[in-house]
């Protein structure tokens, strides 16, 4: 586990960024993921979110068309902060959250529970969570679900992680080879350059040398028939 630092910080926020799944539409497989855990827990809202530097953004959501919520004043916020799964059978008896009721669909949620979605290198993502508008528990059945699903959205995640760390790294390798080509084009046209430019001297050394030995010649001569 991480000691929470502004450089833990930066951190988290970097790689789920490179994720690429902020601000992107609906996936089928997040999407499939949720609906299975609001049918098992049997509650009339289930959500996936991935919590950015100021919000709680929703990449899948059944049961409602919450799209983003404050990070500082959400529940998931709690739940991150505890590394573990959170369950509050009834917000209104709860010590932590009676204080701070909060309301969805113009209903008091009475019930939360949400698991931490964290990367293997121990950097917090989002959360998976389900609410009800009613005081309820959950059996040991839907608890241990709810941990295998967190896992499988992670591992979703992961994929898409590595998808884009590949990508990226292809996409630098195919600019440094054109980087490289045009260097090598460079260096060879000016290879040619200094290689015409001593052609071109040739001539005139030649002009020179014959022009030399003709004065000569002249000049004997002239002696010859002094």
């Amino acid at each position: 586990m991480y000691e929470k630092t502004d450089t833990y910080e930066e951190k988290r926020l970097e790689i789920l960024k490179s994720c690429r799944l902020l601000d992107t539409i609906p996936d089928y497989s997040f999407d499939q993921i949720v609906l299975t855990l609001k049918e098992v827990c049997q509650v009339p809202i289930a959500l996936f979110g991935l919590m950015d530097q100021d919000r709680l953004w929703f990449k899948s959501q059944v049961g409602c068309d919450l799209t983003e919520a404050p990070r500082e004043t959400s529940y998931c916020n709690i739940a991150l902060k505890r590394q573990q799964i959170l369950i509050v059978p009834d917000t209104l008896q709860d010590p932590v959250f009676k204080d701070q009721p909060r309301y969805l669909k113009e209903q008091l949620i009475r019930f939360y529970a949400g698991v931490p979605l964290i990367t293997p290198d121990g950097y917090e993502l989002g959360v998976l969570c389900i609410i009800d508008f009613l005081p309820r528990e959950l059996t040991p059945g839907q608890m241990l679900m709810m941990a295998k699903l967190a896992r499988q959205v992670m591992i979703e995640i992961q994929k898409r992680r590595v998808t884009e760390n590949i990508s990226r790294q292809t996409q630098e390798r195919i600019s440094q080879q054109h980087k490289d080509r045009f260097f090598w084009k460079l260096s060879l046209a000016f290879s040619l350059v200094i290689a015409l430019r001593i052609v071109s001297v040739f001539p005139t050394l030649w002009t020179v040398s014959n022009s030399d030995k003709l004065s000569r010649s002249v000049i004997y001569t002239q002696e010859v028939l002094s």
